[in-house]
């Protein structure tokens, strides 16, 4: 998909991964190809199943979050077993995203409690 002046959607920052979750930005430039203002997407995936991780302000499952400015970067960090999606951008604004509440909480696992294959 291209936009209005005809620049493309692009991946500049490094995806992210947590517990089968990545997640990643894309960016449209504003204008000049070579101005660092833009519009962000951001993705988060489950690789299990494909669906879409992030929430809209509703409350519905959607399949990215449209941000202003460039994300330049994104973090999913572990809150007593809860995901937590934050966003950086450009601007230096910083944001958390919502995600759909998992069935279990999320806790780190010992070598010995790992299932074995038969």
């Amino acid at each position: 998909e291209t936009s209005a002046g005809g620049s493309a959607w692009r991946v500049i920052s490094e995806p992210s991964s947590f517990y089968g979750v990545v997640t990643f930005a894309a960016m449209v430039p504003n204008g000049d190809a070579c101005s660092p203002s833009g519009t962000s997407r951001v993705f988060s995936v489950d690789v299990g199943n494909g669906q879409s991780q992030l929430l809209n302000d509703a409350g519905d499952i959607v399949s990215y979050i449209e941000l202003a400015g460039v994300v330049t970067e994104h973090k999913t960090y572990s809150v007593n077993g809860v995901p937590r999606l934050i966003v950086s951008n450009d601007q230096g604004d910083v944001k958390p995203l919502k995600r759909p509440p998992l069935g279990a909480k999320l806790r780190r696992l010992n070598w010995r409690e790992l299932p074995l294959a038969n």
